[in-house]
């Protein structure tokens, strides 16, 4: 049985992210980021939405400004630049906007209404720190 949280990062599939990530070059991060968020965009709602949750995370880090970073943990800021982080946002917004939809299915996945709430306002929150980078 998997680990599934309501932060970013309180998931196996965004540990996995992370770890895959966590030693490669600034390069591969930005190839490997942007990949899975075009990826999630074309699979939808059957895109990892964990994944695509840290990926944006991993990317509001980055972002000048943005509080994500702060709320996130340190240990993603700096994994891309500013510029990278402005140019991934768009995608990232794409991809959730994509793979996490009003009455989709991840939502309704929550056991408790109080995680469901959490859930909703911290993908609102990255989504609106997305949406200004």
């Amino acid at each position: 049985m998997g680990t599934w949280g309501v932060r970013p990062f309180a998931n196996d599939s965004a540990d996995e992210l992370l770890d895959s990530l966590r030693e490669a070059a600034p390069d591969v991060r930005v190839v490997a980021l942007e990949g899975l968020l075009s990826s999630a965009i074309s699979e939808g709602q059957d895109a990892d939405p964990s994944e695509v949750i840290a990926a944006g995370t991993i990317v509001a880090a980055s972002l000048p400004g943005s509080p994500s970073g702060r709320e996130s943990g340190s240990f993603v800021d700096g994994w891309l630049t500013a510029e990278t982080a402005v140019m991934l946002s768009r995608l990232a917004v794409q991809a959730i906007d994509t793979c996490l939809p009003d009455g989709g299915w991840y939502w309704d996945s929550w056991t408790s209404e109080s995680d469901r709430v959490q859930a909703r306002e911290s993908v609102a929150a990255l989504r609106a720190s997305l949406a200004a980078g």
